[in-house]
């Protein structure tokens, strides 16, 4: 399906083994690294023996807490793989704006009626423009007759859907996407029940620092109020979607377009100073790749705050009630078929994408929180996702309603894997390629991000004592390190 090949991954240093003492090379036919031991001072990409470029393998620094697949291959080695930059489908008549396999049968043009400029309040001016390379993607995803299956089945009723009984929890709903194709009708009642959220939503965009310090999240799906405070008769619930500026801000910095923002191509390689990588070990981030990588997770977000909405507006929690148990217990969202916790934004994602995208980045002193909250916005050093979303989430019920619930306990003594997406991939969802051919011919599949299972690093937060991951305890300094306090399912910071 894909016309961008991988090389293969040099050999793992093994445990005990200083990565500094070696170098991978990518050998001549281009399909696989090699690993050597360096000669002394001939380790940078900078310094290329004999036609062939010597790569850092291991830490890209002396800095602590790198992301797993970095501390395991090196930033050197994960860009001349492909991972943080690429050209390709940026050919002449290679790319198009995103168009849906349904968009023309529709009849609503390329943009979803859910998210024209209308159904946004208090857009700042040209706003709405900016966003419309992710607009167009998130309604092509949305036309998707898959992705109408996924929300066929969310809209089964809930006394409908199959329920399991968990003591700590009560009644469990089950759904999964209708197994069978739609057909025209049924297609066209899922669509009608899309279209009716018209009337019981909105989006609002809040300033990054707001929703990532006040809310930590890129997005937040909130009842509709009155002005007097209460929930808004007829909203059925959930209704007003607040999403992060982030990405706004992202393609600003991109086109230069806002004096008090830092242009994108000096901020992206500004973090490799900031991190502690020496000059000659430094990579060219490309900051065409990076807004590509920006637009994939604010689509992600458009789209998991949406199933939010949706789920509000139709899941019934009144038939999950047990005499006897505490409100807080009901739960307030069904089980996506297999996940040990109930949450359907994160059960789209995976569902579209295979995983949640997530951003790599770097972050330690003497980056603030906002550094840190902008990189998880663009994903600086590249894209990855977890096999499971929801690993490592502990049960949060007993106290609110609206929390997620676990049916069991996470399993710490079993690894997570984590795979970085090719940028070839990112950049494929703008291409000819996959509108006018692949998504007719494979569907969703088309759009997955690939199992790279070569390229996948192991990670448990067991024994984590400090930072994101926990990692490079022996390069960790005897300063303050940075300890975020709220709890998440990747190690204690906002996701």
């Amino acid at each position: 399906m894909a016309s961008y090949s991988v090389p293969d991954p040099p050999p793992s240093i093994p445990p005990g083994f200083n990565p500094s003492n070696y170098i991978a090379r990518l050998n001549r036919v281009a399909n696989r690294f090699d690993v050597e031991p360096r000669s002394t001072g001939n380790y940078s990409q900078l310094g290329p023996i004999a036609g062939q470029t010597d790569l850092k393998v291991g830490p890209p620094s002396r800095a602590p807490d790198w992301h797993p697949l970095l501390e395991k291959w090196g930033l050197q080695v994960m860009e001349a793989a492909g991972f943080v930059n690429s050209t390709a489908y940026r050919g002449t008549g290679e790319g198009q704006m995103p168009v849906g396999r349904f968009t023309a049968i529709l009849g609503n043009g390329p943009t979803h009626p859910l998210l024209r400029e209308e159904m946004w309040h208090g857009l700042r001016t040209g706003e709405y423009a900016l966003m419309e390379p992710a607009l167009r993607l998130a309604s092509a995803i949305l036309d998707d007759p898959e992705v109408l299956r996924f929300f066929a089945g969310l809209m089964v009723s809930s006394d409908k859907m199959p329920c399991a009984y968990i003591p700590h929890i009560g009644k469990c709903p089950v759904y999964g996407p209708i197994c069978q194709p739609l057909d025209a009708a049924a297609l066209a009642d899922v669509y009608s029940k899309i279209m009716d959220m018209r009337q019981y939503m909105r989006w609002v965009l809040q300033d990054m620092n707001i929703m990532m310090g006040d809310h930590n999240a890129f997005g937040l799906t909130k009842p509709l109020r009155e002005k007097n405070g209460t929930v808004a008769e007829g909203a059925r619930g959930l209704g007003v979607i607040h999403v992060s500026r982030g990405y706004v801000d992202a393609v600003r910095m991109f086109l230069n377009s806002d004096p008090t923002l830092t242009e994108l191509g000096r901020y992206i390689n500004d973090t490799q100073y900031l991190a502690s990588i020496p000059l000659e070990d430094a990579i060219c981030i490309d900051e065409d790749s990076a807004l590509g990588r920006s637009t994939i997770l604010f689509v992600d977000t458009l789209i998991h705050e949406l199933t939010h909405a949706i789920n509000g507006a139709y899941f019934n929690r009144t038939p999950m009630a047990i005499p006897g148990m505490p409100p807080q217990n009901h739960v307030h969202e069904p089980f996506f078929a297999g996940n040990r916790c109930n949450e359907t934004g994160h059960a789209i994602s995976s569902y579209i994408f295979r995983g949640n995208p997530r951003g790599i980045i770097q972050w330690n002193i003497p980056q603030d929180y906002s550094s840190l909250w902008l990189q998880k916005h663009i994903g600086s050093l590249g894209l990855y996702w977890p096999d499971r979303w929801d690993k490592w989430q502990i049960d949060q019920g007993g106290k609110d309603a609206c929390n997620p619930r676990a049916v069991h306990s996470p399993d710490y003594g079993v690894m997570q894997h984590l795979f970085p997406v090719p940028q070839a991939h990112i950049n494929k969802m703008f291409s000819r390629q996959l509108w006018q051919d692949e998504i007719f011919r494979f569907g969703l599949d088309a759009i997955r991000m690939p199992r790279m299972d070569k390229w996948s690093a192991e990670w448990t937060p067991a024994g984590k004592e400090k930072g994101i991951w926990g990692i490079g305890r022996d390069r960790w300094n005897d300063g303050p390190a940075p300890s975020p306090s709220t709890p998440s399912d990747d190690g204690g910071v906002p996701l």
